[in-house]
């Protein structure tokens, strides 16, 4: 015998519509009732707004095919009756409708269970094969996971997916896959935050990085922009590390060479130089390095020039003047060191840790 029999009478129907519990969704309802036999009896209605004969056929056959892979995991003793009605959309994912609010009929934890693996590799199959986009795939999975949630592959799949769609959403700047981002993330009580942020700002960081690499964006604006990265993130390491190496490249190019955006670098930096993290001290020995290099090429007169001691007879011109400047950023954003003791020539240089 059948583990599920089909209901044919309209009494049988009339019976299970007026007595059992029902369980409403966005396009189908589910009608519960035990019966107390040692079988499910199922019906399903589709009325004729659904639209013609082979399309209420299909869309009975996809309930049917629906409720089939779960037969096995339901409780026997119940009838059952599935109306489908007038919003109902005929697509291949359908059958994610009709298990989710199975599930929520019968709130059993093998039947999610079971629901919640198959929909998991229909819908991995599905992104492998590019026959879904990976926003409406997320969509689908958030709804398996809030029936499931403790189903460890929904929830790394998940995860994934989430991490995956925020990364598209930065580079192709895309306000659709950003919305379904926060969408998926309300849904799931902010479970997947961290790792959506995460993805985000190593995302956002890539995109600035290699809009750089490129020459579509100026130094001086990859340098704004990071930094607003790293005041969000201040210990992130890629980004500290990104934004040492921008602090480097820009005061050479923008503060020393005297370059038009000078004064906003200048605004960047003294601000950092308030605001130093521990992940940007962990990188800051390049900025040391790069006064290092600057003054070990310098002659003692100019040296001199430059600590502002003066050397009878002569001055700093301008680009003295943009040099000092940008010495002094490397010497505070990499924390170096130096002696104020004066002496003789070769003492005052040999107190200098360069």
């Amino acid at each position: 015998m059948k583990k599920t029999e089909m209901l044919k009478k309209n009494y049988e129907f009339k019976t299970v519509l007026s007595k059992g519990k029902f369980f409403i969704g966005k396009e189908i309802e589910i009608f519960l009732l035990k019966n107390n036999q040692k079988r499910n009896l199922l019906g399903i209605a589709v009325g004729t707004k659904n639209g013609k004969a082979f399309q209420r056929n299909r869309a009975k056959r996809i309930i049917r095919e629906s409720y089939t892979k779960l037969e096995n995991k339901l409780v026997e003793g119940n009838s059952i009756v599935i109306i489908i009605n007038k919003n109902f959309c005929i697509d291949d994912m359908k059958f994610i409708d009709v298990y989710e609010i199975v599930c929520k009929s019968f709130n059993e934890a093998p039947l999610s269970l079971a629901f919640s693996n198959y929909a998991n590799g229909e819908i991995v199959q599905r992104l492998n094969d590019d026959r879904m986009q990976l926003r409406d795939g997320v969509g689908y999975m958030v709804r398996v996971y809030t029936i499931a949630p403790s189903s460890i592959q929904v929830k790394q799949n998940l995860e994934g997916m989430l991490a995956a769609l925020a990364v598209q959403a930065e580079q192709n700047n895309s306000s659709a896959d950003r919305t379904a981002v926060n969408n998926a993330l309300l849904s799931t009580g902010n479970t997947f935050k961290s790792t959506v942020e995460d993805a985000r700002v190593q995302a956002s960081l890539s995109v600035i990085v290699d809009k750089v690499n490129s020459g579509s964006m100026a130094k001086d604006k990859a340098l704004k922009e990071v930094y607003e990265l790293y005041k969000k993130n201040p210990n992130n390491d890629r980004i500290c590390e990104n934004l040492v190496t921008l602090c480097d490249i820009c005061i050479m190019e923008y503060i020393i060479a005297d370059k038009w955006g000078a004064s906003s670098v200048k605004s960047i930096l003294d601000s950092l130089n308030n605001n130093k993290s521990a992940g940007f001290n962990r990188h800051k020995g390049k900025l040391a390095q790069s006064y290092a290099n600057i003054w070990n090429q310098l002659t003692p007169e100019n040296r001199m020039l430059i600590m502002g001691l003066g050397v009878p007879g002569t001055t700093l011109n301008d680009k003295g003047r943009a040099l000092q400047a940008g010495i002094n950023y490397f010497k505070k954003l990499g924390d170096v060191r130096t002696s104020n003791r004066l002496g003789g020539l070769g003492g005052l240089f040999d107190d200098l840790p360069f």
